[in-house]
C-alpha cells in the first residue's frame, strides 16, 4: 500500500502496478485517466483520506472486505447506490 500526498496521476498509479501493490490512496483525488488505469491493473484506488471519510474510486472489496459488518453492509449499499458515477465513497 502506498499513500501520498499529492494528487493521484496514472504516472503513480502505473509505478504502483510495476511495484506489485494492490493499493494507493492520497489525500487529493485522481485524475480520470488514474482512475481507467488503476480498474485495468487490478488496484484500488483510494482519494480524499480526510478523518474518517474517503472515497474509493477501484476494487472497493479490498477495503470493504476488512471493514466490520455493519460498515461493511452500510459501504457496500452505498457503493451500489452510486455505481453510475466514477466513484464508489465510504464514509466511516
Amino acid at each position: 500500500m502506498a499513500i501520498v500526498s499529492s494528487r493521484l496521476s496514472f504516472e503513480m498509479v502505473q509505478k504502483a502496478g510495476v511495484s506489485g501493490l494492490e493499493i494507493i490512496a492520497g489525500i487529493s483525488g485522481p485524475t480520470s485517466m488514474a482512475v481507467r488505469m488503476a480498474e485495468d491493473l487490478n488496484i484500488t484506488l483510494i482519494g480524499f483520506m480526510r478523518g474518517n471519510g474517503m472515497t474509493i474510486y477501484t476494487h472497493p472489496e479490498r477495503i470493504l472486505a476488512s471493514a466490520p459488518d455493519s460498515k461493511r453492509n452500510v459501504a457496500m449499499n452505498h457503493a451500489l447506490l452510486s455505481m453510475g458515477s466514477l466513484n464508489r465513497k465510504y464514509q466511516g
